[in-house]
């Protein structure tokens, strides 16, 4: 079972870092970026270390932290 889940982590990171479109992973609570492909860094013209100090709302225009709100999931049966 661990090989398997090795070998399954191993595609899922490879489709990740391969594909073509951005693929971004936010914290919920900070709105920091925590995992984004090379995607990413070519739309937002970013390397690496410099979207790693960033969050969604410093790219956003005219939008503070507190300003930016997640949608909350929607329920089921709605």
């Amino acid at each position: 079972m661990p090989c398997e889940l090795a070998a399954r982590e191993r595609m899922l990171a490879t489709i990740f870092s391969e594909a073509g479109d951005a693929i971004v992973l936010l914290d919920p609570q900070t709105l920091r970026f925590e995992e984004y492909n090379e995607a990413v860094l070519r739309m937002l013209g970013y390397t690496r270390a410099e979207l790693a100090h960033q969050d969604l709302a410093s790219l956003q225009a005219n939008v503070g932290p507190s300003g930016y709100k997640i949608p909350s999931p929607p329920t089921p049966g709605s």
